[in-house]
């Protein structure tokens, strides 16, 4: 069995604008926060791979560190246009804006998805249904002071269309290319109608 190990991407800086909506249909915005992604591949087979990911998210623009995730997976590939994975996420969120929190927390989560893809003209375009089981640090409350008491369980859906376009290709494959995409998160909990549409912007994308 050749093994390949394929480094799809590094984002450099990814700037992101993100809205919320609630049940009181009252607005959240954001500041300017960025991303950076530490995404790998290793390509067992044909139809088989091993997906690595890392995030460092600060908010306030490099001001505050805000969230790390971890995430790897199991990826089926049916053909070119259809992707299969199974994965699990470690992430510890600090409070930065929007995301105002009393302390530090972990979640952990296991997920699975499906991933349409589509070529219209020189944009790649993908289509992600996910569907995450999570278990997330509970806040309590007393005498004003706040602590971390078990895990709190919900279910969450997400759905994200991804437009990606090629500014420039080296011989060896190497490319600068934008990315964009808008992403639709369902909770399935108590607050079903609570959804949140976040705007994100990749700005100089290098893929290896």
């Amino acid at each position: 069995m050749k093994f390949k190990l394929v480094v799809l991407s590094i984002v450099l800086t990814t700037i992101n604008f993100d809205q919320v909506w609630a049940q009181s249909d009252k607005i959240v915005e954001g500041s300017v926060n960025t991303w950076f992604l530490l995404l790998n591949r290793l390509n067992l087979s044909e139809k088989w791979s091993v997906t690595n990911e890392f995030h460092e998210r600060t908010g306030k623009f490099l001001d505050d560190q805000g969230q790390f995730i971890w995430r790897p997976s199991l990826d089926y590939h049916w053909g070119q246009q259809v992707e299969l994975s199974f994965g699990y996420s470690y992430l510890r969120t600090n409070s930065y804006e929007p995301y105002l929190l009393p302390l530090s927390r972990n979640e952990n989560n296991i997920w699975w998805q499906f991933i349409l893809k589509n070529q219209i003209g020189k944009v790649s375009v993908q289509y992600r249904f996910r569907e995450e089981n999570r278990w997330i640090d509970r806040f309590v409350s007393e005498s004003g002071e706040s602590a971390i008491d078990g895990v709190t369980y919900q279910n969450r859906f997400r759905y994200r269309l991804t437009a990606s376009i090629d500014f420039f290709k080296t011989k060896g494959q190497q490319a600068v290319f934008l990315n964009v995409f808008d992403e639709l998160w369902v909770n399935q909990n108590k607050r079903l109608m609570f959804y949140r549409l976040c705007q994100e912007l990749g700005v100089f994308w290098l893929r290896l």
